[in-house]
């Protein structure tokens, strides 16, 4: 959610190049931790047997999302930097509150029946 709070936020708050390209580094920086964590949530929500098939569906999801990020490009020409990455962040965002109401911490199910 903070990622996506971010991108929203730089809609509004950005008034140079240079902070909007230093805002960018550092949500990649950011970003680049969460790779080999989804690697570790990934072994706690599938069994042994399926988690080739969650890894690949992850992994695939990093290049379809670079493709799919031309459409931004073409979003931003045609409607502005601004409002592009308003609307971005704002999806990003509901989708992570989706996200955090409906999937539930499976480690959270077994802490509980340990007492």
């Amino acid at each position: 959610m903070a990622l996506s709070a971010m991108t929203m936020g730089a809609a509004g708050f950005m008034d140079s190049f240079a902070i909007l390209a230093g805002s960018r580094v550092l949500l990649g920086i950011i970003s680049s931790i969460f790779n080999p964590m989804s690697f570790s949530l990934l072994t706690d929500y599938f069994p042994a047997n399926k988690r080739t098939t969650a890894n690949s569906i992850v992994q695939a999801g990093n290049y379809v999302g670079w493709g799919l990020s031309s459409i931004s490009i073409m979003a931003i020409k045609q409607f502005g930097w601004r409002t592009t990455y308003g609307a971005l962040g704002s999806a990003a965002l509901a989708v992570s509150a989706l996200f955090a109401l409906f999937v539930k911490d499976p480690r959270a199910k077994k802490i509980g029946e340990s007492m």
